[in-house]
């Protein structure tokens, strides 16, 4: 019998690859980056990929996704990227780094929760499991024991992804002001758990991490790490989750 473990990936998408300045919707076009070079550690030696599942928030029209695999370079530092997020891939110094590759059809996705939309490889299309081997180069983990892998991920179905929320902020609040503030348009718990950090649509700088919610409330652990405008779209940096299975 093998032997089964996961590892859970949430990868950060800067907020000027998710919304436009203006926060108009910045959807990903077809064959764009959703997201760069984003490292996940496994034990160490060669590890059997077996299944991805990919959770998306908001419910999507799904297309078609490709993950690109990739380990550290032969200096144990990280691949060149991949490309600009929400752009081609069209970056270059990576190519003997890279490991593998594995898609997700659109048949592969689950739509009917509202607020969710959840993929798994081979749901729709191929019942096998995938079958892709992994290995990092020795040494690469930062733990004893462990190797260092990355996970990149691409459009390849058409456009219609996207990570706007429609949540609002209902007022201004300055940054280090207050650890609550209040959203309209849209309930923040349909796009946001406890645990994500936050952003305001144009900038780079996180709000902080929610602590709780309420059909109208975003509260935090920490006071506002940045200033807040009525009507700022509240975006996740993290809306992406990924569940690796693997066999060893």
């Amino acid at each position: 019998m093998g032997k089964y473990f996961s590892v859970e990936v949430k990868p950060t998408m800067p907020m000027a690859t998710q919304i436009d300045s203006d926060a108009s919707d910045a959807v990903f076009g077809a064959n764009d980056v959703v997201f760069d070079w984003t490292s996940f550690e496994i034990p160490k030696g060669a590890a059997r990929l077996v299944d991805i599942t990919c959770i998306w928030r908001g419910n999507q029209t799904a297309k078609a996704l490709e993950f690109y695999f990739a380990r550290t370079t032969s200096t144990n530092g990280d691949p060149s990227s991949l490309g600009t997020g929400n752009a081609t891939a069209g970056g270059t110094g990576y190519y003997k780094d890279v490991i593998g590759s594995a898609v997700m059809a659109a048949a592969d996705f689950k739509t009917t929760i509202d607020n969710l939309t959840i993929g798994n490889t081979g749901y729709g299309t191929n019942d096998s499991p995938l079958g892709l081997v992994l290995q990092g180069r020795p040494d690469s983990g930062t733990n004893v024991g462990f190797d260092k892998i990355y996970i990149a991920l691409i459009t390849a179905g058409g456009s219609g992804w996207n990570t706007s929320t429609g949540v609002l902020a209902n007022a201004a609040v300055s940054a280090g002001a207050a650890s609550t503030f209040v959203t309209k348009t849209v309930d923040p718990r349909l796009f946001f758990d406890v645990g994500d950090v936050v952003h305001v649509h144009d900038s780079e700088t996180a709000i902080g991490t929610v602590e709780s919610l309420t059909n109208n409330d975003i509260n935090l652990t920490a006071v506002t790490g940045v200033a807040i405008a009525e009507d700022d779209e509240i975006m996740n940096i993290s809306p992406i989750t990924l569940k690796l299975g693997f066999e060893k």
